[in-house]
């Protein structure tokens, strides 16, 4: 017997005999002979979620050109004698590479959390005999049967059904279970609404079932999902800004060291010596501090939005949240109060009609079917009717084909069956409609009628549902049969308000440039509805049908245009997210179900809520105690706060250092003996990078917090290089001073470049730190101010201290000091004019704020 190829993929719209035939199988099912061939050729149905082994992933974490050269730094500060500083930097490094590891590696466990759905055992049918086997050792072929309690052990194609009832709700996230058949589904049908397959993971809840297994292990839906989630997440924003930024550094610093070492030994320096200087001038360049600022910057901001009932499960991803310029939400409970109510319910002349309500009402009294918020609503009002004199029969419970609820009760010696569901659903069921107390044909005259008014509810931002009613004969089975030729009773209408925080909610996002798109299940009428209530602009809407027609690139363009998006199956989420990143947006995504976590990992920032599934929130960046848009609005502003003070120390950093680091390199070439000694570099490096820890509680300007920030490396890169030598020209003319008007020694030239050097880039933070002029218009932390005063202090008495031999320092002339405070003042109004020019050109060049670039740029 040959093997199959299963060439066919779409199964479920294929007729069984062609099944059959393609799968070389039976009713009947296989020999076991047959199942050892398949199961050699085929392997195990099985999940293999592939887990990266410990070591390569701790290992990957030493790859990042940033890590490398802050541990190559941190060795060289402790060969130099600085242990203390070698250690705290070590530590603090060690500490962000643990965490960054465990990140990666807790998502190797959310996949395997997966293999937890999968069942161990299966009714299978064997060389004709009905046998319990292990579900691992089922393959391609093999017919099961299904019976209530059972775990669906791989994707199969039904064969025969019995009221068979399928609880998806782990792959759908759908809460009602749905009623299976083995009608053949069409091709484009989406997987959630394939009635034929039964998916593996899914729980039997009622009824029975024979099917034929057509996807095992990693090829069924589950399978997918678990490899989906087993995968690294695809690098963020803030990520990939920082890797770009180490090799930065690196390239710089490599070249730095190279020129300033072969220079100082062509000169005649003493080779180890030179060495050591050019090992310090590179550490001096090097930001080891930044992984501590941002952790404290970071952990500061989880504190802050704890206490708003936000659970930050990963720190980065505050960063990530301030840089998020697309939104994507679904609607209910979200942009609306989620407390759906019954507004109304009519009869086919449009008036209030008391017996639609009644029949609604038993409708939703006797089905046992998991009931919705619209049924709560329909249950929270007292029909007219009396209850005892009704007794249920029979029920054929919701599904999402059919898209009804039909139950059969008896009053007195009268079987009636009343189905309730979706308007179109139950008007394509019925043939005729009540009118007054006389019948009438549902002619195409009456159904457009029907139509309209629909239309014009959905319009209004009302959900509709029809309730329908038949007479039968007492004592007979009802089945899916009878739900024909019934009779339209009326609509019932319901009204889910707009929240009264979501418009505020809409309003600031939108201040602060964060683009909000609506991806939901729900139709679209009632969707722009709330909009409009919201004062949210729609540019436009695109359904998921609409979508499957779409190439990718053609999805590129219609998603940068479209703010809701309708009617979507859990893959047309994930596409969307996807589409919109590749677009150069970063993407928030809020999301509760099963079947959002591939969207939640793919987007740049995942937020699930409190009673979301367990896959959502361990998939999830954030959790949210409460569905409301204002705390994540207070999300994005602590993340732009973040960025904004991390970016300060970075510009500051390179800025300062580099222009250190220039006069450093020149004085060394020019003068007989080193301008600093490598002890002094460090201490000087240490002493500035620590006061820079009080950058994290320091204010950000307003208007730093209306845009989303991005990385800019070649902004970084120009104000590097433009305020880098400014701060050279005051380093030089500081030394001028020393040599030619204090005729220092080689001693008092290290002490007072050391002295300069530290007291020159605490005061011109002040004005590094902000665009706008400083302490008048830019507000600074008390913080801030006390950590400059304390290194400043220390920068001024270090040369008179009890250790200042230890760094070969000797005390300064007070002349020193009075020419210093001259230069000091005269470097502040320099950059100051210099800054505002800057800022000025380089806006009008690449629209740039405070060290941050808009999204859409």
């Amino acid at each position: 017997m040959r093997i199959p190829q299963f060439t066919l993929e779409p199964y479920w719209s294929t007729p069984l005999p062609q099944l059959f035939k393609e799968y070389v199988t039976s009713e009947h099912g296989l020999t076991q002979v047959e199942v050892d061939r398949r199961t050699v050729h085929y392997g195990k149905n099985q999940i293999q979620v592939r887990q990266k082994l410990v070591w390569k992933i701790l290992l990957g974490k030493f790859t990042n050109p940033l890590i490398l050269i802050l541990f190559f730094a941190n060795g060289i500060s402790a060969f130099l004698g600085e242990i203390t500083s070698a250690v705290i930097i070590g530590l603090i490094l060690l500490l962000s590479i643990f965490l960054d590891f465990f990140q990666e590696y807790q998502a190797t466990s959310i996949a395997d959390t997966l293999k937890k759905r999968v069942s161990l055992t299966a009714m299978v049918l064997r060389d004709g005999i009905m046998t319990t086997a292990p579900a691992i050792h089922l393959t391609y072929g093999d017919v099961i049967l299904l019976a209530p309690g059972n775990i669906v052990p791989a994707d199969c194609r039904l064969i025969k059904t019995n009221e068979l009832q399928i609880d998806q709700s782990m792959l759908t996230g759908e809460s009602v279970p749905q009623l299976k058949s083995t009608r053949v589904e069409k091709m484009t049908t989406p997987v959630g609404e394939q009635l034929n397959v039964v998916f593996m993971g899914t729980v039997v809840v009622g009824g029975q079932g024979l099917a034929v297994v057509t996807r095992i292990g990693q090829k069924t839906q589950l399978g997918i999902i678990g490899h989906l989630l087993s995968q690294s997440r695809p690098k963020t924003e803030f990520e990939i800004g920082v890797e770009r930024f180490g090799f930065f550094l690196l390239k710089m610093t490599s070249v730095l060291v190279l020129f300033v070492f072969f220079s100082l030994t062509f000169f005649k320096h003493d080779i180890l010596q030179s060495f050591l200087f050019a090992l310090a001038i590179a550490i001096g360049l090097t930001p080891e501090l930044l992984p501590m600022i941002t952790t404290v910057t970071l952990s500061k901001g989880a504190m802050r939005m704890a206490n708003k009932g936000v659970i930050v499960k990963d720190l980065a991803s505050i960063q990530n949240l301030g840089s998020i310029d697309v939104l994507c939400t679904d609607k209910t409970g979200t942009l609306t109060e989620g407390n759906i109510t019954l507004d109304g319910f009519e009869d086919l002349d449009q008036k209030q009609n008391q017996l639609v309500f009644d029949y609604a009402w038993l409708n939703s009294t006797f089905q046992t079917t998991i009931r919705n918020f619209l049924d709560a609503a329909i249950l929270s009002k007292t029909p007219s009717l009396k209850p005892d004199q009704f007794s249920k029969q029979m029920e054929l419970q919701y599904d999402y084909h059919r898209k009804r609820v039909s139950v059969a009760v008896l009053h007195r010696s009268e079987q009636l069956l009343i189905t309730k569901g979706m308007a179109e659903s139950v008007l394509e069921i019925c043939s005729s409609a009540r009118q007054k107390n006389r019948y009438i044909p549902l002619n195409a005259v009456v159904r457009q009628k029907i139509s309209d008014r629909i239309t014009e509810l959905n319009k209004k931002g009302v959900r509709v549902l029809a309730v329908a009613t038949k007479t039968l004969e007492t004592k007979i089975m009802i089945g899916v049969r009878h739900e024909e030729k019934m009779t339209f009773e009326g609509l019932l209408l319901f009204k889910d308000e707009p929240k009264t925080s979501a418009a505020e909610a809409l309003r600031l996002l939108e201040q602060h440039q964060v683009e909000i798109k609506i991806l939901t299940g729900d139709n679209s009428l009632v969707t722009s509805k709330i909009c409009k209530e919201l004062n949210l602009e729609v540019k436009g809407i695109l359904t998921s049908n609409e979508m499957r027609h779409l190439s990718e690139s053609h999805l590129l363009i219609r998603t940068e245009n479209t703010t809701i998006f309708s009617d979507l199956t859990p893959e047309d989420k994930q596409r969307i997210v996807t589409t919109l990143r590749k677009g150069n947006q970063v993407v928030g995504f809020l999301g509760d179900g099963m079947n959002d976590a591939p969207s939640l990992r793919a987007s740049d920032v995942g937020i699930s809520v409190n009673n979301g599934t367990d896959i959502a929130k361990e998939s999830a960046d954030l959790i949210l105690m409460h569905k409301d848009l204002r705390v994540l609005k207070d999300g994005v502003i602590e993340g732009r706060k973040t960025h904004a003070n991390i970016m300060k120390y970075i510009m500051m950093g390179t800025s300062s250092n580099f222009g250190n680091m220039l006069s450093m390199s020149a004085a060394a070439l020019v003068l007989p003996f080193l301008p600093l000694l490598p002890i002094q570099l460090l201490l000087n490096d240490l002493l500035y990078d620590v006061s820079q820890l009080a950058l994290a509680s320091d204010h950000v300007d307003a208007e730093d917090l209306r845009k989303p920030h991005r990385w800019d490396l070649k902004f970084i890169q120009r104000f590097m290089l433009f305020f880098g030598p400014v701060s050279s020209v005051f380093d030089v003319a500081a030394g001028a001073v020393l040599l030619l008007a204090l005729r220092a020694t080689p001693e008092m030239f290290r002490t007072g470049v050391f002295v300069e050097s530290l007291l020159t880039q605490s005061f011109i933070l002040f004005s590094i730190r902000t665009s706008k002029v400083p302490f008048l218009k830019s507000k600074t932390s008390g913080v801030l101010l006390l950590s400059m005063f304390l290194i400043i202090s220390a920068g001024i008495l270090l040369p008179i201290s009890p250790v200042a031999s230890l760094f070969q320092f000797v005390r300064l002339p007070l002349q020193f000091y009075a020419i210093l405070a001259v230069l000091i003042v005269i470097y502040f109004l320099i950059v100051e004019r210099l800054k505002k020019w800057f800022y000025a050109k380089v806006k009008e060049k690449v629209g740039l704020g405070f060290v941050i670039k808009t999204a859409h740029q």
